[in-house]
């Protein structure tokens, strides 16, 4: 993670994008802020030491049989279409592969769209997450009907997906899948066979990115080849189009840190806890009736302050999570994430569990998102998935420990 964010945080010095570094920006700042977090993360990690010689010493003791796997595979697709078929006939969404148009689409309908199919997805996608793990894990277990079955739900939510245009939910669908194959691939001491099949989830995954912002680029009637310096050496190797798909896709990871360097310049106004999370402060306002708060968070003040929109643009996770914790906080907060990723991680391993590594799904967008937003929190259903996922894993540990 340490070198993730490094790296991000370079490509982003030297984005050739126009305007993307400005007079009214001190990037000493983040800096500064970026090492404080990760000698911080890192010290989390080092608090929870992995001993290699208990790797799978203790198999997996859940396990379903073929029949209910069958019934519940079937039972979650069976939501996700019906979901889909809502958000369809209510304008949201189309039935269309062409993302560019579906994303266009939804923006110009875009409505509290809520309904019971949606209220039910969004409800158990936790469960969701922990069947599509199970199913990778003991992928050898299954019989080719549940496997044409696993199929069904992965396509129900990837169309789910490209019917918004939402490009995100492919990612998390990549993670969903790796974090599991790893795991499969390391119990059958085949992690060769792992580097092959992440080559390939990679590979595709870049493809469809830059394709897919083109067609939306193209959708939206604008063309983002203009915002990018013509003289870079993307362009020169690789022509106009092709490297502004390429810089397209870096800024993409990298960007955020121009929200987070304003972030840091602004003051301290304090959300009381729950006003970083889109979601959660929505749960907050919806049940108990209190406000948001989420115009005081630091993304949302950036935009006055310096005319930058991160609503538009990521902030970075941090900028969300300093609006309720402060930066000061944020750097302690990163030594717990950083350790419950290593405990996390642990349980996986010593004992194959199938909660701790749909967490540890999880927890790795939490960690992969941070330079751009605060993916785990943001919309209910991460929301839900997240903090399911977090008191499953809670109780799993509690009942080895009897």
């Amino acid at each position: 993670m340490i070198s993730y964010l490094i790296i991000t945080y370079i490509i982003y010095l030297f984005l050739p994008t126009v305007g993307m570094h400005t007079e009214d920006m001190h990037e000493m700042y983040t800096i500064i802020f970026l090492t404080l977090c990760c000698i911080s993360f890192y010290c989390g990690c080092r608090s929870v030491p992995i001993r290699k010689q208990y790797y799978f010493s203790k198999k997996s003791k859940f396990t379903l049989g073929n029949g209910t796997l069958a019934i519940l595979i079937s039972t979650f697709t069976i939501i996700t279409f019906s979901y889909l078929g809502d958000m369809i006939s209510s304008g949201v969404a189309q039935m269309s592969i062409s993302m560019g148009d579906n994303y266009a689409n939804m923006l110009e309908n875009e409505m509290n769209f809520n309904s019971f199919w949606g209220q039910l997805y969004t409800l158990l996608s936790p469960f969701r997450v922990l069947l599509v793990t199970y199913c990778i894990v003991f992928f050898k277990s299954l019989t080719k009907f549940n496997f044409i079955l696993l199929i069904g739900l992965l396509f129900s939510y990837l169309m789910l997906t490209i019917s918004r245009g939402q490009f995100v939910g492919i990612g998390n669908v990549a993670v969903f899948i790796s974090i599991p194959l790893l795991f499969k691939n390391w119990v059958e001491g085949n992690i060769g066979r792992f580097k092959k099949q992440i080559l390939i989830i990679g590979v595709v995954f870049i493809a469809l990115f830059i394709i897919n912002q083109f067609a939306r680029s193209e959708s939206l009637g604008s063309d983002f080849a203009s915002s990018y310096d013509n003289e870079s050496v993307f362009f020169q190797i690789f022509g106009p189009k092709v490297g502004a798909g390429i810089i397209r896709l870096l800024s993409y990871f990298s960007h955020g840190y121009k929200g987070l360097n304003y972030s840091l310049q602004l003051p301290f106004e304090w959300t009381y806890g729950y006003g970083g999370s889109r979601a959660l402060g929505g749960y907050m306002n919806q049940y108990f009736g209190l406000p948001t708060y989420f115009e005081a968070t630091y993304p949302m003040r950036v935009l006055n302050a310096f005319g930058y929109d991160c609503q538009t643009s990521w902030p970075t996770a941090f900028a969300w999570w300093a609006s309720d914790f402060s930066f000061p906080g944020v750097v302690v907060f990163m030594y717990f994430i950083g350790k419950l990723f290593c405990l996390v991680f642990r349980d996986a391993c010593y004992y194959l569990d199938i909660v701790a590594i749909s967490f540890l799904c999880e927890l790795s967008i939490l960690v992969f998102f941070m330079p751009m937003n605060n993916q785990a929190f943001q919309t209910r259903e991460s929301l839900l998935i997240t903090v399911f996922l977090f008191l499953a894993w809670i109780y799993r540990r509690k009942l080895r420990k009897i």
